[in-house]
């Protein structure tokens, strides 16, 4: 179950319509709406992800799916959570953003899904079920799952305006999140990512 791998590594690392009318709204804030980084190429093949932040509460989600379309989904993470948003970091318009986790479920979306997480044994279960979700947090899931009250350092930014790139053409109001990885893994304040990567989630109406 590599598969399963990749995606808690996508997940916890964290490419439409237009930003919301709502003049309450800034277009820096991360409420309103929610944010879809649709049907991409990911770690575990293609992957639709979800985020929607209200209040003080997140809930973040990765679909994977077995066609290019994602028309045919295999299995759902879900994150939940509170959060907390920052000052912006010295120079520039990216902003600090602190999740802290409170739940992590496996969901199967197919046949499939189940097929390969049971044959698997993830998380230590052979008895998945189609569209019952499943607890995991703090389990080990072929590879450690944070356990509940885990805080990742990130960070943020919703682009003032549009880049013109022919391999990563970015909207205004589009997001991204921090660039995890080595020293800049999100694991602590001191090793916050100094970056912002893809995939590009775009706002959209609830």
């Amino acid at each position: 179950m590599k598969k399963i791998l990749g995606i808690f590594a996508v997940l916890f690392a964290v490419g439409c319509s237009k930003l919301g009318e709502d003049p309450s709204l800034s277009e820096e804030s991360l409420e309103g709406g929610q944010w879809i980084a649709f049907c991409f190429g990911g770690n575990s093949g293609w992957e639709t992800r979800k985020a929607r932040y209200d209040g003080t509460n997140y809930v973040e989600s990765v679909e994977v799916s077995a066609d290019s379309y994602c028309n045919q989904p295999a299995y759902s993470i879900e994150e939940q959570g509170t959060y907390l948003v920052g000052d912006k970091l010295s120079g520039g318009l990216m902003r600090k953003l602190d999740r802290t986790l409170t739940s992590i479920k496996i969901t199967p979306l197919s046949g499939l899904g189940v097929s390969n997480l049971n044959s698997g044994s993830v998380c230590g279960f052979t008895d998945w079920t189609i569209n019952v979700a499943r607890e995991v947090t703090g389990l080990y899931c072929n590879g450690s799952v944070p356990p509940a009250n885990t805080t990742y350092y990130d960070l943020y930014l919703i682009f003032p305006l549009s880049i013109d790139d022919p391999e990563d053409p970015i909207a205004k109001g589009d997001l991204n999140f921090g660039f995890r990885w080595g020293g800049n893994d999100g694991s602590t304040e001191e090793t916050r990512p100094d970056s912002v990567t893809a995939p590009n989630f775009k706002r959209h109406p609830l």
